[in-house]
């Protein structure tokens, strides 16, 4: 994996509770393998930022352990992932 930081903007003005497409950071589990990884279900603790407008995550993509939850209408976000390598 080539993504060193992942930024994503969200920029749903309409987003509400219910909704889906929130990211999951799950904070204390180890870096991503490969393979199927246990998420929430491995003890790791969860943060979970909703997807509403004007919000901005930041995070070390190779450490924090992540996934979005599967959205119940259109979810909109501009992503810029930073690599450690030329591409």
């Amino acid at each position: 994996n080539f993504r060193e930081l992942t930024c994503i903007a969200y920029i749903n003005d309409d987003w509400e509770e219910g909704d889906g497409g929130e990211l999951r950071c799950f904070l204390d589990a180890p870096p991503y393998q490969g393979g199927k990884h246990q998420g929430a279900e491995d003890g790791s603790e969860v943060l979970t930022v909703p997807p509403r407008a004007g919000t901005i995550a930041m995070f070390l993509s190779r450490k924090v352990l992540h996934e979005v939850a599967i959205a119940r209408k259109p979810r909109v976000a501009l992503t810029l992932w930073c690599s450690a390598y030329p591409l």
